[in-house]
Formats: C-alpha cells, structure tokens, sequence
C-alpha cells in the first residue's frame, strides 16, 4: 500500500468515524437557531376585571421552553380618578404557568408575566402586557 493510498483509508476511516458520531457538519450548513421565549399570553383575570376580596387566580399560556416564570404585579396610588404612580412592586416565580395570590386588599392594581429560561437568561421573554384589575370591598 503507498503512502498515498494510506493517507486516503485513514481520511475515509476517520470521516466514517466522524459520521456516525454524528459530529459531521455540511460545509454551508446553518447553524442551528437559538431562539428567544414567546412572550406569555395572559388568560385570566381580564383586563380591567373587577374581583372580590379573597383568593385571586392568575393563569397565563405556558410557553414552550420556559423553565420558570416571573409573576409582577404593582398597586395604583390614586387621587381622586387619577393614577398617580405604581407602588407596591412584587415578583414571584414559579414553574407553572398559573398563581394563586390570596389575600390581596381592596385596590386597583396591575400584573404581568415573564417566561425565563433559568440556565440560559438571554432568551428569557420579553414581560407580557400590563393587565389591570380592580378587587372590590
């Protein structure tokens, strides 16, 4: 055998080898996408709900990928009929896409949602929009 004929086995062995570790990457092969979270799509409550004192149910869509999720939600300053800023600024964080907050007082309020990736932040989802609610005396 030459040595040419050698160098040549060896390459294809090695290619074989290469293949079937499935390590093997096409010249001009896209890479493969890396892709940021949906942004979660809120259920319930409704925008501008109105709800009675008590135990409060939060539900959003899972989103494919999420491994945790960040719950806000923010409490109304009011004068009169204005809003004069949010206050009261609280976060938790789940694994499920719903959340049971209890004992929420009287007041008007907004929440919303970011799905994260934990081990990966950069693809974390942008926050979800605002939705208000109102819990009644």
């Amino acid at each position: 055998m030459t040595e040419k004929m050698r160098k040549r086995t060896l390459s294809l062995a090695l290619i074989a080898l290469l293949v079937l570790a499935g390590v093997l990457v096409t010249a001009g092969a896209a890479a493969p996408s890396i892709k940021q979270l949906a942004t979660p799509q809120l259920v319930s409550p409704h925008n501008a709900a109105k709800i009675s004192f008590g135990a409060i149910q939060f539900d959003w869509r899972d989103v494919y990928g999420a491994t945790r999720y960040t719950w806000e939600f923010q409490k109304a300053t009011i004068i009169g009929r204005n809003i004069i800023e949010w206050t009261s600024e609280e976060f938790y964080t789940s694994d499920k896409s719903d959340f049971t907050y209890i004992g929420i007082l009287p007041g008007y309020y907004r929440w919303r949602v970011t799905a994260e990736k934990v081990d990966y932040p950069f693809l974390n989802s942008k926050s979800s929009s605002w939705r208000t609610f109102t819990v009644l005396e």
